[in-house]
């Protein structure tokens, strides 16, 4: 959970760096500690690896599968050439196969009318 959180607060602070804050003051700006927004954040990490490993789950026991032309189709998608072929490494055809699995996960779930589309998406997105 830490390792979440710390990968959370990186991508935080690069965002702070690029508009020149720091994170106490992006803290009091929000009314809070700095100390407060790692709680936060490890709160949101919790969450975030909750649902990572419920989608896993329901992935195992729904038997949801990822075909080679999704992983393909989403390969093609990407915006260039040097993009694509970084895309291709079996590593990252692995975490594409991964994250369209868990998306059709969330799908089944949306489709049962247990939560409404907008809930979790950005979880999945970034799990």
């Amino acid at each position: 959970m830490s390792e979440e959180r710390d990968r959370s607060l990186g991508r935080l602070l690069a965002q702070l760096q690029t508009l020149g804050l720091e994170l106490r003051a992006f803290a009091e700006s929000q009314k809070k500690t700095v100390d407060d927004i790692k709680k936060d954040y490890s709160t949101q990490a919790e969450k975030s690896l909750k649902m990572h490993f419920a989608l896993e789950q329901l992935v195992k026991v729904e038997n949801v599968t990822v075909s080679e032309e999704e992983i393909v189709a989403t390969v093609n998608a990407a915006p260039d050439e040097n993009s694509k072929k970084v895309l291709e490494s079996e590593e990252q055809r692995w975490y594409i196969r991964s994250v369209l699995a868990r998306n059709k996960a969330l799908e089944m779930i949306y489709s049962l009318g247990v939560i409404p589309a907008q809930a979790g998406t950005q979880d999945v997105k970034e799990g």
